[in-house]
């Protein structure tokens, strides 16, 4: 195997073990404060007035009526959309939305990469001649994920990394890693951008790279553009546990 091969497989390792690390000491940690903030997404029936059970006539006699699902959808319009910054910092959510929203579109790349590589070793065809609706849609999916994710990471990471030097209420709060980390995801997504451009139109070269880090296979020799991308993203993974 290429000594690229060998050092995907070594950032993978030093991920998954700094994340379960950290994931580790996080759990050991004292329970924190309990402190609620208003309106809580739990309060089944409250939430929507800011409201809490603490509110009723001898609450402490009663059983607390919570809501899971609102809990859930709370959660997710700020992880998805980052409605708060929304909110409170318009010009900045402007960039930071398709920053993070291309990031979670890229990880979906990475797992249709995954599922499309092992449909290939399985003998099935991921391409758009393919039959079958599954292998049609690991094929599509994975290109629509892949473009518009670098598109949009590509397109935040620039306008964050702008905003950071020219805006004084952020430069005084950024640091030297700050500037590194968000040259180093915009360089992974021009670099992503420019593999699927020049030689890669259907991620199909990126797909046998998969196969091969699965098989333990070597991989054929990779064009400029998707060697640096690799080598990139690899790095990456390695500083990843740190800013968890």
């Amino acid at each position: 195997m290429s000594a690229l091969q060998y050092f995907i497989y070594l950032s993978v390792i030093v991920m998954v073990v700094g994340i379960l690390i950290k994931a580790i000491k996080i759990a050991k940690m004292p329970m924190h404060l309990r402190w609620d903030l208003y309106p809580i997404p739990h309060e089944k029936g409250k939430n929507k007035y800011g409201g809490s059970y603490f509110e009723e006539v001898d609450w402490w006699t009663k059983p607390a009526n919570f809501s899971m699902a609102s809990e859930i959808k709370e959660m997710s319009k700020e992880i998805l959309f980052i409605q708060s910054l929304y909110h409170h910092n318009r010009p900045l959510w402007i960039f930071s939305f398709p920053f993070h929203f291309g990031l979670y579109l890229l990880i979906g790349f990475v797992a249709f990469l995954l599922l499309g590589a092992i449909l290939n070793l399985s003998g099935v065809a991921v391409t758009a001649e393919a039959t079958g609706f599954i292998p049609i849609a690991v094929y599509a999916l994975t290109i629509i994920c892949g473009v518009a994710g670098a598109i949009l990471g590509a397109f935040g990471a620039f306008g964050l990394l702008l905003s950071r030097i020219f805006k004084s209420e952020l430069r005084l709060f950024s640091v030297k890693s700050d500037y590194f980390n968000l040259l180093l995801l915009l360089s992974i997504f021009v670099l992503l951008l420019a593999s699927w451009l020049i030689s890669d139109k259907t991620f199909e070269l990126l797909r046998s790279v998969t196969a091969g880090l699965i098989t333990f296979q070597p991989v054929a020799s990779l064009p400029p553009t998707t060697h640096l991308f690799l080598v990139l993203s690899a790095l990456f993974s390695y500083i990843f546990p740190s800013l968890t």
